[in-house]
């Protein structure tokens, strides 16, 4: 019963194919036959016009009657502007004032004075000058020089330590004199 079915909706829509198809082709024949002009027609040809006839013909499609067509105006012609040759060297248009040498006069070379030749005593990683205390001399309290205090101060570790300024220039030459910090080993308390 389906097969049946099937072959009979098959065969309508065939049917409806080979008319949509002859009703084409009936169209495309009249088409052609209206297309096609007769071979021993003569080609026909607008009337040769001349160049007044076709602007009297616009103008009158533009509501202009015949007898009103402005005449054109002549322009003059444009003044020519007279082109100024280019120099390739121009002169400069600040005038200086002329040039004028000054006499000539004695000039004594200034030489700087010779620097000192650094002595023992003077130099800068000279000792500071001590005096031998003898047992028989009365012994003065002299105050030691300020440079002799400040090493005093800063000689022990816990002092260095004490302020931030002695910890932070502790920290930097370890940095600076230390192993580098691809050999140095793994801080626990660094990995944070």
């Amino acid at each position: 019963m389906e097969n049946l079915f099937f072959l009979a909706l098959v065969a309508v829509l065939g049917l409806v194919r080979w008319f949509v198809q002859a009703a084409e082709n009936k169209k495309n024949a009249e088409a052609a036959k209206r297309a096609e002009p007769s071979p021993t027609a003569p080609l026909q040809r607008a009337p040769a016009q001349t160049e007044e006839e076709r602007v009297r013909r616009f103008m009158e499609a533009l509501g202009v009657p015949k007898g009103e067509i402005p005449p054109p105006r002549k322009l003059p012609p444009p003044p020519r502007k007279r082109i100024l040759p280019v120099d390739p060297f121009p002169a400069p248009r600040q005038q200086f004032p002329p040039f004028a040498p000054r006499p000539a006069s004695p000039v004594t070379p200034q030489v700087p004075a010779p620097l000192p030749l650094p002595t023992p005593e003077r130099s800068m990683l000279a000792e500071p000058k001590r005096e031998l205390i003898h047992a028989s001399a009365p012994a003065k309290a002299k105050p030691p020089p300020a440079r002799m205090k400040k090493l005093s101060a800063s000689t022990g570790m816990a002092a260095r330590f004490a302020n931030s300024a002695g910890l932070r220039d502790a920290i930097v030459l370890r940095e600076i004199l230390g192993p580098p910090r691809s050999m140095q080993s793994l801080d626990p308390a660094r990995i944070i």
